[in-house]
């Protein structure tokens, strides 16, 4: 199978494409063209929260994410001298790669050092943030598996994906991240690319933000 690598840099795709933006969370609130959509934070587990969490992620991803679309999975992970990369980055590819049909993950990822991204003023630690992203195409991913194992992260189930996960589609300059098990983030550089997920989906909008985000696309 032929791996979709991009000839521009990530880095060089987000200027572009979503200038100012920090790839982080919250990514809803980094963002002026966004939606904030609840998983199950309402819910406890005898009530299908876990049923719902993986419906909705899943639901979500394949509104916006079409087969022949071109994405960025990027994933970050946190190292320090007590839990240092080098004790967790063998698992990293163990467990990432399954999610990829036909993708050595080991032998396509770009991976790079970077300052650790939610460093507060007069920090001293020695914490690095480890950044591992890959092109692909949609239909080369377990899609339905790999938010299986992101969730897993936050309920407490195995097998599990650590770490910061962004879905970005290169083909419609959107971004998909789940925060954690109870909500997800979608941003664009155009609000025209969400209206319709907006409307469609426009009872899963967490009610915390509500007020703001029918303000951006009433």
């Amino acid at each position: 199978m032929v791996i979709y690598l991009s000839k521009i840099s990530l880095d060089k795709y987000l200027n572009e494409k979503f200038p100012l933006l920090a790839l982080k969370q919250p990514l809803f609130y980094n963002f002026p063209v966004g939606i904030r959509f609840d998983l199950g934070g309402d819910l406890e587990v005898c009530e299908g929260r876990i049923e719902q969490c993986y419906t909705r992620s899943y639901t979500l991803f394949n509104e916006i994410n079409k087969v022949g679309d071109k994405l960025f999975v990027v994933l970050f992970v946190d190292s320090c001298s007590e839990f240092p990369i080098s004790k967790s980055e063998s698992e990293i590819f163990k467990v990432f790669k399954n999610y990829f049909y036909g993708i050595d993950f080991s032998a396509n990822v770009y991976k790079d050092v970077l300052d650790y991204r939610y460093k507060e003023p007069g920090d001293v630690d020695d914490t690095k943030t480890y950044r591992f992203y890959i092109s692909c195409k949609v239909e080369e991913i377990d899609i339905k598996e790999m938010i299986v194992a992101k969730l897993n992260q936050d309920i407490g189930n195995n097998p599990c994906l650590i770490g910061d996960l962004y879905l970005i589609n290169q083909s419609n300059n959107t971004i998909f991240n789940i925060y954690d098990d109870r909500g997800l983030d979608i941003v664009a550089n155009s609000k025209d690319t969400l209206i319709q997920v907006y409307k469609k989906y426009k009872n899963w909008i967490l009610e915390y933000d509500r007020e703001i985000i029918e303000q951006r696309f009433s």
